[in-house]
């Protein structure tokens, strides 16, 4: 559970001109906290930029499956029953 009184990210309120959010919050089981700690660190003005797949078709979302999958295998060493009971991902579409 998220203590709402506690940060996610050790940082001060105001702390960030600019934020880049590139490709992970579909990574987030609970996406509303994370939202929230990006608009904290951000300054009144300050840009943020989120760049996450275009998960249009079925096709696309079993591509980023396998893209994922290929690398948990080469990159961090991880097992098929290791990546089934860890990884999570909800993909979305730019029309959603």
């Amino acid at each position: 559970m998220v203590d709402d009184k506690k940060p996610i990210i050790s940082y001060k309120d105001g702390s960030f001109d600019i934020i880049t959010v590139l490709q992970s919050l579909y990574h987030f089981e609970n996406l509303g906290p994370m939202m929230k700690e990006i608009q904290r660190l951000s300054t009144i003005g300050g840009t943020v930029i989120i760049r996450e797949h275009n998960a249009d078709s079925t096709n696309t979302k079993m591509l980023i499956e396998l893209e994922h999958l290929f690398y948990g295998f080469l990159c961090d060493g991880l097992s098929i029953d290791d990546f089934a009971k860890d990884y999570y991902g909800v993909y979305r579409s730019a029309k959603v």
